[in-house]
This record gives structure tokens, C-alpha cells and sequence, in this order.
């Protein structure tokens, strides 16, 4: 091996080392930042638990990536009316026409665009419940979507060079802005994706002494809290509650919502992990046979 090999050896090595380094350092920023607010401090967590933390990146990075461009795409049809009409008024003046970048064609624009919209309209119209908040998800996606396109799809005829200090100032605007208008929930999805989070279509499921623990706090603030018993087992189930932290350390955290206010009103539960089980299935109706509620 030659020096010239040797050092681009070396010059892979620190990349890749770099990479690794950031993607754990960003799993555990994700982590932190979930933990603080939701409002608890998991044991039995370490950030030396790499493969979570790397997971954690992965799921944030997905999610992130695919509601990006979606919400790029779905949006490029209001972006093209939105040239339109000021080209209209700039012509008047005689300026020169703003125009999509080059890269987006007019089927992308006046088909697969309108598409995409509706596709996002379809899960705006879906209730879900609201700590997963999806409808600020889409809408954020969506938000930020044609804020990015205005600031960087669009060529100027007197556009000049690149001023990449602009271009990451108007980033930053368009996150902030996006994230204080919509209030995703994408920190919820990602743990959600991790098995750390139940969805709300799945059961939480503990024994009848922690089911008796759980509706004594629950009727002590006041919470509407359904129970039901599960034929053949001594477990109680309920969606009635959130496992906003399950599967890692010692101690699983439960949010109890109350049914009246639509999960508005919640209180915050420790309770031992080997005593909490969840159901995770899809389309599987679930009906109660024996019920107990506060």
C-alpha cells in the first residue's frame, strides 16, 4: 500500500468515525429531548446503549425525510399559482418572470403535486388522538414544505451567487417558524417506531393490583379511566393510557387520559416495567367483556 492509498485510508476512517459519532450524538439529543418533555427520567438508559441511539436517528431521519418530501411535493401546485399571479404583477412593471426550479416538471407540479395534497388531506381528516397529533405533523410537513420551496425551488432572473449564509438563515426561519405553527408530534412517531411508545389502537395491559393503583389515581384527579378484563387472564386492559416509556430499565412510564376530555387531562404514572404489558396489532378490534372505570 502506497502513501497516497494509505492516507485515503486514514481520510475514510475519520469520516466514517465522524459519522458515527454524530449519528449517536444526534440519537441521543432525540432521546434527551423526548425524555424532558414528557416529563420523566428513564433508568436503566445509558448513551452508551448505541443501537438505540442509532435507531432513534434512523426512525427521526425517516420520518423526517419522507414527510419532507412529501410536503415539498404536495405543495408545489400552490407554490406554481403563487409565481403565477406575482409574475403577472411583476410584468406589469416589466420585470422578468420568477420560474419552478428546472428539475420540476409540469407533471409534478399539476399531477403528482395535486395528488400528493389530497393524500395529506385524507390524513388531516383522520381523528386521531391528540398527543400523536397528527394533523400538526401533516400540516408542519406541509408548512415547511413551501417555505423551503419558495426559499430554494424558485430561480430569479437576477439571481446572483449563492449567499450560503442567507440560505441557512432562511432554513433555520422556515424550521422555527413551521415547528411554532404546527407543533408536530415527530419526537412521538420516532418512539413510537422504536416499541418505546404504545400508538393509541394499542392495549396497555398490567394486573389487577396495578389496575387497582391506577384507578385509585385516577379517581383521586378526577379522570375518566376504562378498564377490561381479558378472558382466561388475570390481566386488565385499557386504552385508556399511553406506555409513553416501556421496554428499557426497570421502570415503565404510563399516561392515564381521561376519556371525557379526549386525553386532555393526564397524569403521569411509574410503574414496575415486568408489570406492563402492550398489544401491538393492526385492525384488531377489541371488545370488552367485564368493565371497571372511574
Amino acid at each position: 500500500m502506497n502513501i497516497f492509498e494509505e492516507s485515503k485510508l486514514k481520510a475514510a476512517q475519520l469520516v466514517i468515525g465522524v459519522a458515527a459519532k454524530g449519528i449517536l450524538g444526534f440519537g441521543a439529543v432525540l432521546v434527551i429531548a423526548y425524555c424532558a418533555l414528557e416529563g420523566f427520567f428513564p433508568d436503566g438508559f445509558s448513551l452508551s446503549d448505541a443501537f438505540l441511539l442509532a435507531y432513534a436517528t434512523f426512525a427521526f431521519g425517516l420520518i423526517a425525510a419522507i414527510g419532507l418530501i412529501y410536503g415539498i411535493i404536495s405543495t408545489l401546485w400552490a407554490t406554481k399559482i403563487m409565481l403565477t399571479v406575482g409574475n403577472k404583477i411583476s410584468a406589469r412593471a416589466g420585470k422578468e418572470p420568477v420560474t419552478l426550479h428546472a428539475a420540476l416538471s409540469p407533471s409534478i407540479v399539476f399531477i403528482v403535486s395535486p395528488l400528493c395534497f389530497f393524500t395529506f388531506g385524507l390524513l388531516w381528516l383522520t381523528n386521531t388522538a391528540n398527543d400523536m397529533h397528527l394533523k400538526g405533523t401533516v400540516g408542519f410537513f406541509a408548512l415547511l414544505g413551501f417555505l423551503l420551496t419558495c426559499a430554494f425551488g424558485v430561480r430569479r432572473p437576477d439571481a446572483r451567487e449563492v449567499n450560503w449564509r442567507m440560505h441557512l438563515i432562511l432554513l433555520a426561519a422556515s424550521v422555527f417558524l413551521a415547528l411554532n405553527v404546527a407543533k408536530p408530534a415527530i419526537l412521538n412517531f420516532t418512539i413510537g417506531m422504536l416499541g418505546l411508545r404504545s400508538f393509541p389502537n394499542q392495549l396497555v395491559l398490567v394486573p389487577v393490583e396495578e389496575r387497582d393503583h391506577l384507578e385509585a389515581l385516577a379517581k383521586l384527579n378526577n379522570l375518566n379511566v376504562q378498564f377490561c378484563s381479558i378472558p382466561g387472564s388475570p390481566l386488565w386492559a385499557t386504552l385508556d393510557a399511553r406506555a409513553i416509556w416501556h421496554g428499557v430499565g426497570a421502570t415503565s412510564f404510563v399516561r392515564l387520559r381521561d376519556k371525557q376530555s379526549d386525553g386532555e387531562r393526564t397524569i403521569l404514572v411509574p410503574l414496575q416495567r415486568k408489570n406492563v404489558t402492550l398489544i401491538r396489532g393492526e385492525n384488531v378490534p377489541f371488545h370488552c367483556t367485564k368493565t371497571s372505570s372511574t
